[in-house]
């Protein structure tokens, strides 16, 4: 596998994503080699091309969908480059049985903590307020997924200090996960109809 031609079919995915959705070109697939973003789209083949989850383009377009204008640099974080490894396993069955489970936990420890606080309907928003259960949603115990999806936690997740919010769940890692969701029409449809208004998707 030549590295050259692996960069320049990222290089075109990039521009081809980019394209799509501003009205400029960064660069020029002509020059490309000339631009400063060339050692990004080199540096990225080079680390990563030789993975089986290689495919410039879907990789590229995951970066899109999670950043709201990522330069290339970005394509070379190997953090992303991770995430995105993850997120292409969960189109497996295995792993959608996985995302379910998760959601699931975390939405039965809610409904039963509501009943036994007595609230008339789940009670997302006063679950995670709740100091003992705040306590555990510092120390991961929440499904991700779950957090990701909930109006309730957005809502006071923005309320909180980077250190804080960082120590939870971190904002990349909360879009990671909410496209994991909204990409599996079958897991975010079923969320929706059992969490109404207070489930979030990227409309």
């Amino acid at each position: 596998m030549s590295l050259e031609r692996e960069a320049n079919r990222l290089a075109e995915s990039y521009l081809r994503i980019f394209l799509s959705r501003f009205r400029y070109r960064l660069f020029s697939l002509k020059n490309v080699k000339e631009t400063k973003w060339w050692s990004s789209f080199f540096k990225t083949a080079s680390f990563f091309s030789q993975e089986k989850e290689w495919d410039p383009y879907k990789y590229v377009l995951f970066v899109f969908d999670i950043n709201e204008k990522p330069l290339p640099f970005v394509l070379v974080n190997k953090g992303m480059w991770q995430s995105y490894k993850e997120h292409c396993q969960t189109r497996t069955n295995d792993k959608d049985n996985i995302v379910a489970k998760s959601l699931l936990t975390t939405f039965n420890e809610i409904k039963d903590w509501s009943l036994k606080n007595k609230y008339d309907t789940i009670s997302v928003e006063k679950f995670f307020k709740d100091p003992k259960n705040f306590l555990f949603l510092k120390r991961g115990k929440f499904s991700p997924y779950f957090l990701a999806t909930s109006r309730s936690f957005i809502k006071m997740y923005n309320t909180l200090g980077k250190e804080e919010r960082e120590q939870i769940i971190t904002e990349d890692d909360l879009m990671i996960k909410r496209l994991t969701v909204t990409n599996n029409k079958k897991i975010s449809n079923k969320l929706k109809e059992v969490l109404g208004e207070e489930f979030v998707d990227f409309n």
